[in-house]
């Protein structure tokens, strides 16, 4: 088996019958197969993490680099933040630092692209990290719930 699957297959992270598992509730669903993986596997949060920048080759997020604030938080509404994932953490000279527990998500690194008119450099985070980045910055009021900007609210 090729991909993101065949590597945990692998490395006997995950069986094959997770992967088929996976495979026919996101067909079904209409979700991305590394998200369901995610769900059904017994892997813990951080391994899967791990697994994900080992495969990419994409750096895992640091505990010191999760802002208060979330970059091009005027752009960026919290509803699509949360619908894939992501979470933006910096803006440097190479582009907008965001955290992603899908790096094959292109459809939303191509919206972040085109709503800050800036390159997208990938860390790889657990999925509940980014949601409890999200949850912190929408209770504090750091963060549009909605933006004006129709590319970064739909859903492909």
């Amino acid at each position: 088996m090729d991909g993101f699957e065949g590597f945990l297959i692998e490395r006997g992270l995950i069986s094959l019958a997770d992967v088929e598992k996976a495979q026919r509730l996101a067909g079904n669903s209409g979700e991305p197969l590394t998200g369901v993986m995610r769900r059904v596997t017994n892997l813990e949060a951080g391994v899967f993490a791990d697994a994900l920048s080992s495969y990419y080759n994409i750096v895992r997020v640091k505990t010191s680099e999760w802002p208060d604030k979330p970059v091009a938080a005027h752009c960026l509404s919290l509803s699509f933040l949360r619908a894939h994932g992501i979470f933006p953490l910096s803006q440097t000279d190479e582009g907008i630092v965001l955290a992603t527990a899908d790096p094959g998500n292109a459809y939303a690194m191509d919206a972040v692209k085109l709503a800050t008119g800036c390159p997208v450099v990938m860390k790889i985070a657990d999925a509940g990290e980014i949601d409890a980045a999200l949850e912190r910055c929408a209770r504090a009021g750091k963060i549009r719930r909605q933006t004006r900007n129709r590319v970064v609210n739909r859903r492909q």
